[in-house]
């Protein structure tokens, strides 16, 4: 069998990189019979700019493009049965992100869950995932028993963020999601049928 791999850049913070991870497990899962995918996931903040508290999503996008963007989520994101939307607020993920490294590296048994709460929390609830309590209940809710402050200092969880960010720039990703695979570039919104015309392309 065909083994292919996929990288996926992505952010927590980016509602259409919640879909591009359900959309490309919903890929492995149809294809699994003719290609084995290889999914390897980079989180990378995608607006390291945005700090503190956040910034209002007006700062980067008007009203037009946010009920354009939102319309479109909803599209994309009905076959997998979530319903993310860009919120009023922009959060800085990278605490987020540093503590999946964390949980990955000393607990990997509840990545999942992980991820699932903190795509939920931001894009489905609209908390903000870059404070320190909204990141410690869904440690809490995911049954992950450290205090974020300890998490966070956690030597391996950080230099996974900045390994990811250096494969990030190697792969010269500018947007998120980003699928790279094998030799070939899919960045952005995209449909599910061209994901599996690049795979199908490769086996």
């Amino acid at each position: 069998m065909k083994k292919i791999e996929v990288k996926l850049f992505t952010d927590f913070a980016c509602p259409f990189c919640y879909i591009g991870h359900k959309m490309i497990e919903h890929i492995k899962d149809e294809l699994k019979d003719t290609v084995d995918l290889k999914i390897t996931p980079y989180f990378i903040e995608i607006h390291p700019e945005v700090n503190g508290d956040g910034w209002e999503t007006s700062r980067i996008k008007t009203e037009k493009q946010y009920e354009v963007i939102n319309r479109s989520l909803e599209l994309l994101g009905s076959p997998y049965g979530i319903e993310p939307q860009l919120g009023e607020h922009v959060a800085n993920s990278k605490k987020a992100i540093i503590l999946r490294a964390y949980v990955s590296s000393v607990c990997p048994e509840k990545l999942a869950a992980y991820d699932e709460a903190v795509f939920d929390a931001y894009t489905v609830e609209f908390r903000n995932i870059g404070r320190e309590e909204v990141l410690q209940e869904i440690l809490d809710e995911t049954g992950i028993r450290v205090p974020v402050s300890e998490a966070l200092c956690h030597t391996m969880a950080n230099i996974k963020y900045e390994l990811d960010r250096a494969e990030a720039m190697a792969n010269y990703v500018m947007e998120t999601p980003t699928f790279v695979i094998g030799s070939k570039r899919v960045s952005g919104a995209v449909e599910e049928e061209t994901l599996v015309e690049i795979i199908k392309g490769q086996i």
